[in-house]
């Protein structure tokens, strides 16, 4: 597409603005946005500036078990091989934690599951909930939260 204001160079911003409800949109090339003053922080938006943002992944090119890059798993959100949830730990444990709420798989348990099971689950959720009562300072909640972990485990946990 070309450019609407100066009609030669090719279009590569898309402009938009909504002033009291009224809509324009606009695709302007890179030197024509310069000009009506939308650029006028060009250097602040460089790749340079984005690259400080994004983790460094330079010792992480390629996955030694399947050789996909970190880059391929962002654009696909799929893992290649088992090596890769050791290989990009550090970048994939934050997304899991966000997605599914913790970097562990637990699983599901079935119906008829063990009880004892049951309580050593039920007692890592507690030190979970214990561990963050902590940190926010809800010292009552978290005596509450160390006592139902010693009743769940017959009076054995410190």
């Amino acid at each position: 597409m070309l450019c609407e204001k100066c009609g030669m160079n090719l279009a590569n911003l898309h402009l938009s603005q909504n002033i009291n409800g009224k809509k324009t949109e606009m695709h302007v090339c890179h030197s024509c946005a310069a000009q009506m003053g939308y650029l006028s922080a060009d250097n602040l938006f460089s790749t340079d500036f984005f690259n400080l943002l994004t983790p460094n992944i330079a010792g992480h090119a390629r996955c030694p078990g399947c050789g996909e890059t970190y880059d391929e798993y962002k654009a696909t959100k799929r893992i290649g091989c088992k090596q890769c949830y050791t290989h990009f730990a550090s970048f994939l444990e934050p997304v899991l934690k966000k997605v599914h709420g913790s970097a562990v798989h637990a699983g599901k348990l079935p119906k008829k599951a063990n009880a004892a099971l049951k309580a050593k689950r039920e007692a890592e959720r507690l030190r979970r909930l214990l561990q963050e009562a902590i940190l926010n300072e809800e010292f009552e909640k978290a005596a509450k939260l160390r006592d139902q972990i010693r009743e769940i485990n017959g009076g054995d946990e410190k």
